[in-house]
């Protein structure tokens, strides 16, 4: 299941553009990326898989989605093929995080 920032329980119009979706298996990985986007002050949602990231953009489309690549079944780059080929997510930029 995706999580949000505590108290981000949607985003704002102002805040649109500090909305930014953490995907990677790893919960200690998710939560470390989260506090630090947090104290720039950016709202963050997480997930854990692809799925559950797709899941995520249905209900609120981040500015920017920060990925591991070697995620569990699903890797970062089927995750960023699946975006390519939806409307509205197509130009969310993606930045891969990996600790390879």
């Amino acid at each position: 299941m995706a999580e949000c920032a505590v108290g981000d329980t949607g985003v704002r119009d102002d805040r649109k553009s500090r909305f930014v979706l953490v995907v990677d298996s790893n919960p200690a990985e998710r939560n470390y990326t989260s506090i630090i986007l947090q104290r720039f002050e950016y709202s963050v949602c997480t997930a854990a898989t692809v799925e559950e990231a797709l899941e995520s953009m249905a209900v609120a489309v981040p500015a920017l989605v920060i990925s591991d690549a070697a995620l569990q079944e699903k890797s970062g780059l089927d995750l960023l093929g699946t975006m390519r080929q939806r409307e509205g997510l197509k130009d969310i930029p993606l930045i891969f995080l990996s600790s390879f």
